[in-house]
């Protein structure tokens, strides 16, 4: 603990990132504060670091450790979606298609699940599907599309994707 709380003093982000998953899983003695988890998590993201930007973003989305900001968890998702990170290209989509911290965008929504899908997202995979099997988001309808995905989802596991399968 000693050795993390030098390097984060010093700014080192991954320091940053892993000693704030120790104070969200109470590991390494330290009593489990979701404050401190932000506060670090939110250092690191400042920084770049696309995991911390998603997992803070997290936070901010639900108020877990801190007040529940959907423009600030956009932020994060937003920056971590742009280096790439499935997760929060996926969380960003749903902010999109429910309008939250965001103006409401189905198209948003179908492109950021696109991306998160060719990453092997399952459930964007699912939420893809749907758009393509309802024609919504800028995507014709598409069926044969919709089945695509949801097979590719199902042999993943995704229950939701094998139930959308059987009403195909």
């Amino acid at each position: 603990v000693r050795l993390y709380r030098r390097a984060v003093a010093q700014g080192h982000l991954g320091a940053q990132y892993n000693y704030g998953i120790c104070y969200a899983q109470g590991r390494r003695g330290l009593t489990q504060s979701y404050a401190e988890v932000v506060r670090l998590f939110r250092l690191a993201a400042e920084q770049g670091y696309d995991a911390a930007q998603f997992n803070c973003a997290c936070c901010y989305a639900e108020g877990k450790g801190c007040v529940q900001d959907l423009a600030m968890a956009v932020r994060f998702y937003t920056q971590a979606a742009a280096q790439g990170h499935a997760g929060a290209q996926f969380n960003l989509g749903i902010a999109y298609a429910e309008g939250q911290g965001v103006a409401q965008s189905s198209a948003e929504a179908a492109r950021l699940w696109r991306q998160a899908a060719e990453q092997g997202e399952v459930e964007a995979m699912n939420r893809l599907g749907s758009c393509f099997a309802q024609g919504e988001g800028e995507i014709a309808q598409s069926w044969t599309e919709a089945a695509r995905l949801w097979r590719q989802a199902a042999a993943l596991g995704h229950a939701g994707a094998q139930t959308n399968l059987a009403y195909c």
